[in-house]
């Protein structure tokens, strides 16, 4: 018989073998990506010169004002503070404040208008890759790989729960109907509805790859997933159970030709109650 001892170091080594291969997957796609940026040798993106090569704008709009000519971007301020990579920055919903998550483990909530740090928020143990404002903007979502998502409270700056996921954490969402549920996809193929108030009973969806992002419809009973596999998923919510391992999917579209996989989606609402009319996508093809 095997003993106790030399089971769980076995377990332990187990658990140690598929965090490497994990993480050595993530670095391997951050090379990718870098190197074929860094091969592509794009010259700095100057707004002025394209709007003034638009030869044949007015074929295009009635007129030039309407294309927005006499409104040009500029650089305003920076808001420095971060120690490595800013990965995640989001204006709040009521558009007082910015928050960002960065490779240095910090969260950081910003007020723009007087270039100032409001907070800097520790307890992840690892990088940040994604942060979700609640709808009022009282509260701060984050997800890490450190395999945590945690809460926090906007106005003090402080941690108000941490929550344990399974596999890294890539994207995360609160319920745009309701603060206390929250969304989360994570490198072990899961797609994660967790209840604040009931924690111990959170839904698990699996997935057939690395969940990367994640877009909650404005009713909170669909959620838009894009994963490793180049696939867009519609998932209904209303139909899991925690011991669910597929059938919640009622919709997918695959990134054809390329089969790259899904960096990012983003949606445009009409309603609260409708599907998204619009849908953006990112993907490691080179194309939007």
């Amino acid at each position: 018989m095997e003993s106790q001892e030399k089971k769980e170091q076995r377990l332990l080594k187990q658990k140690v073998e598929i965090l490497e291969r994990e993480n050595y997957a993530l670095k391997k796609s951050l090379y990718e990506l870098s190197t074929k940026y860094n091969s592509m040798k794009l010259p700095p993106f100057a707004l002025g010169e394209l709007l003034h090569s638009l030869d044949n704008v007015d074929t295009l709009f009635e007129t030039k004002e309407e294309l927005g000519l006499k409104k040009q971007f500029y650089h305003k301020q920076e808001l420095k503070g971060h120690q490595g990579a800013v990965y995640q920055v989001q204006y709040s919903n009521c558009g007082r404040w910015i928050s960002s998550g960065s490779f240095d483990r910090t969260v950081r909530i910003w007020d723009p208008a007087q270039s100032k740090e409001l907070h800097c928020l520790t307890g992840h143990a690892l990088n940040i890759s994604d942060l979700s404002w609640s709808d009022c903007s009282t509260e701060l979502l984050s997800g890490g790989y450190d395999q945590t998502c945690k809460t926090w409270n906007v106005e003090q700056g402080k941690m108000l729960e941490s929550f344990d996921s399974d596999g890294f954490v890539q994207c995360v969402q609160f319920n745009p109907q309701d603060k206390n549920i929250f969304f989360s996809g994570s490198s072990r193929n899961i797609l994660a509805i967790t209840d604040r108030r009931q924690p111990s009973s959170a839904l698990a969806l699996r997935n057939d790859s690395m969940v990367n992002t994640i877009s909650v419809f404005q009713n909170g009973m669909f959620v838009l997933s894009g994963d490793a596999n180049g696939y867009i998923k519609v998932w209904d919510v209303r139909t899991g159970t925690k011991s669910l391992t597929v059938g919640a999917c009622v919709s997918e579209h695959l990134n054809e030709p390329s089969k790259k996989p899904i960096s990012h989606i983003s949606t445009s609402f009409a309603e609260v109650d409708e599907e998204p009319r619009y849908i953006a996508v990112n993907s490691y093809d080179n194309s939007i």
